[in-house]
């Protein structure tokens, strides 16, 4: 079970529209065929379900109120500040998916903080998918400093939630 969820990225942003928030010049940028199933994932999460606050755009100001002429490409300091508190008093962290464009290093903070608080938390910590494995790398922190480090994304995710995975089910019917 879950106690929070923090959202960061375009996950993020899709559930403020799905919320109903107007995010600005970044709405037109995101695919919303699945805005029906985004809204319901957030009414069933309810108050576990955490977003940023604020946001670095593209001109690296720091962002607190939306729309937003400029796009949203990290999240901001006092979201930082947030998320860090709530996963250094995790017993378990999960994590896909990076909170800020890490490839540009004018919008790496976000990803780098999140990443080093998770290191540093005494949590259970899995580390999911390939651009957040690539960013521990590119940002020099030693995957060692984690439970679990796995390339699959979604598909972990999925099996994680207990979902079905016919593969995994295939595989385990060969005998060997």
């Amino acid at each position: 079970s879950l106690d929070k969820v923090i959202a960061t990225g375009i996950p993020a942003l899709i559930f403020l529209i799905a919320k109903g928030i107007k995010i600005g010049k970044h709405e037109g940028k995101i695919d919303l065929k699945d805005i029906k199933r985004w809204r319901e994932l957030s009414n069933k999460l309810g108050s576990k379900l955490i977003l940023p606050v604020d946001f670095i755009d593209e001109d690296r100001r720091s962002v607190s109120k939306l729309p937003s002429n400029k796009l949203l490409l990290d999240i901001g300091p006092k979201s930082l500040n947030g998320f860090e508190k709530i996963i250094l008093n995790s017993k378990k962290i999960v994590v896909k998916g990076t909170p800020g464009v890490y490839e540009d290093e004018r919008f790496r903070d976000g990803t780098k903080r999140v990443l080093e608080s998770i290191a540093k938390s005494k949590g259970f910590s899995v580390v999911l998918g390939g651009d957040t494995t690539s960013a521990l790398k590119l940002l020099n922190i030693d995957k060692s400093r984690f439970s679990f480090v796995s390339l699959s994304g979604g598909t972990a995710l999925a099996y994680l939630a207990g979902k079905r995975l016919i593969g995994v089910e295939v595989l385990g019917k060969w005998k060997l």
